[in-house]
């Protein structure tokens, strides 16, 4: 976040967790809010109706507090034991427009929009991050799982 606030020129004090009012600005700026769930519970492992609540709530949540509709989702821990069918079909219902996992890999047009890939980094600069989604850095693509 350093590195980050001093690319940008951020100003102000070191960063917290947001409140309420910090998630309304990023919502009134180029920032857009997606959900994830009410309390972090594997989806899989709950009832149909538990389900549908946590992410619902998420969503209603965001809605009433930031003014603005989630629609994109990130799965709590995100691997395929931890969504499942039932997940897919509330996030569809619910007008989702697309959902990320921790599975790693680039997102590819012929992937599930509510099941897409991510590539995490640690990569102490944006330059550095691009370099290695580009095939620019040893540790870049080469550890991406293709499509």
């Amino acid at each position: 976040m350093a590195a980050l606030e001093a690319a940008l020129g951020a100003q102000g004090p070191p960063l917290r967790v947001l409140d309420w009012a910090g998630v309304r600005r990023l919502a009134d700026g180029p920032v857009s809010l997606g959900a994830h769930t009410h309390r972090h519970f594997i989806l899989s492992r709950l009832t149909d109706t538990e389900l549908e609540s946590e992410i619902a709530s998420s969503v209603e949540l965001i809605e009433r507090r930031a003014g603005v509709r989630a629609t994109s989702f990130a799965y709590p821990n995100g691997e395929a034991a931890d969504y499942d069918a039932r997940a897919l079909a509330v996030l569809r219902r619910l007008g989702f427009r697309c959902a990320l996992t921790t599975r790693h890999g680039l997102a590819r047009p012929s992937h599930d929009p509510l099941q897409l890939p991510r590539v995490p980094t640690r990569a102490p600069s944006i330059a550095l991050f691009a370099a290695r989604l580009a095939g620019l850095s040893p540790a870049g693509p080469a550890q991406v799982q293709p499509a």
